[in-house]
């Protein structure tokens, strides 16, 4: 047999005729054919009796048309036992897999004083991996088709992350979806260089389309510099070129990083200037990759941007359309400064772990992970500024864990997993891709950006808005408004129900009824508000400017609604100047707070649903264990509970004070619901048709100086009203600060 015709039937996974022509499996001719498969490969011996209760075969990696009337218990997680007692059988392959899924990923904390003395519980699922577009709806949207299984490794409680087990392509009767080893000494650049290549062709306009106008458009041809990679030197951008962008940290020694000055730009535009300068590992690296690449051009801030003395550049404010019009984006994950490196760009420059095991007979299983949770844990992903420079990227190659992974705005490429295809796919490991938000309805995409981004940090907490300016520049193009401090101007009836995800810290000059006033994550549960309130924000000269409403649609469109009349709208007060502050007018009503409820949601929220699509349910569990937020009860005058607030952080005050609650709008009972506890859900009132009664959206106030300040966001009953303490509901006028 040749070489090459060795390598053909590794590929294949077939075998060869004596005249070197690939033999076809049953398997393979079943699964193209979607015929059903009658063989069965048999257990090996050295399984466990748990794991030869799985029924592992390669069949089960495979989905075929009448899987899916096929009425199994597939979709169902099975036990496979304690962690400790699955590390003593070291003799089970699938076992070991198990406990090295354990023991590679970083622990998680888990505070839970009930958890058994025994250890966490392991878990495995199948899961839908491999989908490929079959057609389009009516309405436009991709119809997919699954094509594999992959197996979904968990613990309960999850003190390990979430792990994945998929055939490896050898041993399959097709490669698509399927696992692919990688080597250990080279890096495949062919493939890397194959992965825009293929996105470039094939994935149309979603992809090559910019969020943002061209650099040359908006700032002339000229303000644009770029590092040539050929001559080793600064050049200025010629019309129209290609470039690929670098996204890195800086780290703790920024200041002694080599940065381009008016002192020394001069100097870098001399042919090999840069190969006499001690450059950083990471934009070392990035030189080297481009031109393995392909590709000429490249930008790096510190090079391709002016410093002054200070440290500073005006030109850091159109950053954004760099990365936007950058053919490639390469992030990297590695490390926490900028001397981490590209590992695997230079020879010997990384060690690559697989965990392979054979399960069956012709059956291997190697150990993977989701591309975001290696991204997610990287010091590179908590970092503010990156996050728009991934957001408005067209495409990005990431160096994180070992692991290179590209990804646009239609699907991901590994290393491990074979994806590689002229058809748009997707697989599991597209889930959580943030670069998908912004096909989503307008508001989809605004709460999604947000929710995404206050998970980062800043060094400095004021460039809160600034490191956010680029992709609040796009949703402002998609929402047809202007900001207002993060928040649509359009939109504030939505944009205002905002709420903690866990104990938040008031951020100074910004306004508390902003999610930029406030340090921590933050999330929406409320949907569609209907409100009575005319908006009206003040400009520094001191006037008072009427912001017009529009309504989100059920499909989270915006939908423009009517200016106030004269009878419905008053003077503005006068507002003080020094102060961004919110003027309107709303009823406000009394109540007093009920014991807390620290609570920790585990639902997938819209956003995480948004991102696993099109798997029809979330395919990694929602669990990160600093998510809990204070929660308390409402009660009105006779002692009711009447409804829930969710607070920005603990209060000072005795819980039990009765406090003023202003009334933003009414809400459908069916996103007030899952904001209520147990106990009040049972005592809730029903209409006639069995639904639970309206309720309103409120908000939790303090006052200083006639100003209200936000302490938290909430829902009472409809009914509630009638209940308030004294004086009862009023009608005010409110200046928020």
């Amino acid at each position: 047999m040749s070489l090459h015709s060795f390598h053909k039937l590794q590929a294949s996974g077939g075998t060869l005729t004596p005249s070197g022509q690939r033999k076809i499996s049953s398997m393979e001719r079943c699964y193209h054919t979607q015929e059903p498969i009658v063989e069965h490969l048999e257990q090996p011996l050295s399984l466990c009796e748990v794991c030869q209760t799985l029924h592992l075969h390669v069949e089960r990696f495979l989905v075929f048309p009448q899987d899916e009337a096929r009425n199994d218990d597939d979709d169902e997680p099975k036990q496979l036992g304690f962690l400790v007692d699955i590390r003593k059988k070291t003799f089970c392959p699938f076992c070991r897999l198990v406990v090295n899924a354990a023991n590679r990923s970083r622990p998680q904390v888990f505070h839970n004083t009930a958890t058994n003395q025994q250890g966490p519980r392991c878990y495995m699922r199948w899961l839908i991996d491999g989908q490929q577009i079959v057609g389009t709806s009516n309405d436009q949207e991709n119809i997919y088709r699954a094509r594999t299984r992959r197996i979904h490794i968990y613990g309960d409680p999850p003190v390990f992350r979430d792990a994945y087990l998929a055939l490896l392509a050898d041993d399959a009767p097709s490669a698509l979806f399927f696992g692919r080893i990688i080597s250990n000494y080279e890096t495949d650049f062919s493939l890397l260089r194959q992965w825009p290549s293929l996105c470039e062709r094939y994935h149309g306009v979603v992809c090559n389309e910019p969020l943002t106008p061209k650099v040359a458009e908006t700032n002339g041809s000229n303000s644009l510099r770029l590092i040539d990679v050929q001559q080793l030197c600064i050049v200025s951008a010629p019309p129209g070129c290609r470039y690929i962008a670098l996204s890195y940290l800086w780290g703790r020694n920024a200041r002694s990083q080599f940065r381009a000055t008016t002192e020394n730009m001069a100097s870098l535009a001399v042919r090999r200037s840069l190969a006499k300068v001690e450059l950083p590992k990471t934009i070392g690296d990035a030189i080297v990759l481009v031109t393995k690449l392909g590709e000429r051009y490249l930008w790096v801030d510190s090079l391709c941007l002016v410093f002054d003395g200070r440290g500073n550049s005006f030109e850091a404010y159109h950053v954004d359309e760099i990365y936007a019009n950058s053919v490639l984006t390469i992030l990297a994950g590695t490390g926490s400064d900028h001397n981490a490196g590209l590992p695997g760009v230079q020879p010997d420059s990384r060690i690559v772990q697989q965990d392979i095991e054979k399960c069956g007979s012709n059956m291997r299983l190697v150990l993977t992970y989701l591309a975001e949770e290696y991204l997610r844990c990287s010091e590179w992903d908590t970092r503010g500024w990156t996050f728009q420079e991934r957001l408005l990227s067209k495409r990005c190659l990431s160096f994180v864990n070992g692991r290179i992974y590209f990804q646009c705005r239609q699907t991901t490429y590994c290393e491990d997993i074979v994806g590689e295809q002229e058809e748009i796919g997707w697989s599991l490991d597209s889930t959580g891709m943030p670069s998908r938000i912004f096909r989503g309805p307008p508001s989809l995409q605004y709460i999604s950006a947000v929710e995404l981004y206050t998970q980062r940090k800043l060094t400095l907490e004021s460039d809160i808005l600034r490191a956010f300016k680029g992709v609040a520049n796009v949703l402002e193009r998609h929402m047809k408004t202007s900001f207002l401090y993060g928040l649509p101007e359009s939109m504030l009836d939505y944009a205002l129900l905002w709420e903690s995800t866990q104990q938040l810290r008031r951020r100074p000059d910004f306004p508390s009824w902003s999610w930029a006033g406030w340090v921590g994550e933050v999330q929406w549960k409320a949907s569609s508000p209907r409100t009575w309130i005319a908006w009206y924000k003040q400009y520094s000269n001191g006037n008072t400017i009427f912001m017009p409403q529009r309504n989100l649609t059920s499909d989270g469109g915006l939908v423009c609604t009517s200016v106030p009349s004269s009878s419905e709208s008053k003077s503005p007060l006068s507002l003080p100047q020094a102060l961004p502050l919110l003027y309107f007018w709303t009823n406000t009503a009394y109540f007093s707070l009920d014991t807390y409820e620290t609570s920790t949601n585990f639902e997938p929220s819209q956003l995480q649903r948004s991102l696993s699509f099109p798997s029809p349910i979330p395919t990694t569990r929602v669990f990160n264990p600093t998510r809990s937020n204070y929660c308390l009860g409402l009660q009105d005058a006779d002692g009711k509970r009447c409804g829930t607030i969710v607070l920005n952080s603990p209060l000072i005050e005795p819980v039990s004070k009765v406090h003023e609650f202003i009334i933003l709008s009414s809400g459908p009972s069916r996103a007030t619901e899952e904001h209520l506890c147990r106990e009040q859900r049972a005592d809730r009132k029903v209409g006639p048709t069995g639904e639970p009664s309206a309720a309103y959206n409120v908000l939790l106030v303090e006052w200083k100086h006639s100003v209200a300040y936000r302490v938290g966001i909430g829902r009472i009953c409809e009914d509630a009203l009638s209940r308030s303490f004294e004086p009862g509901v009023t009608w005010k006028d409110i200046l928020m600060g």
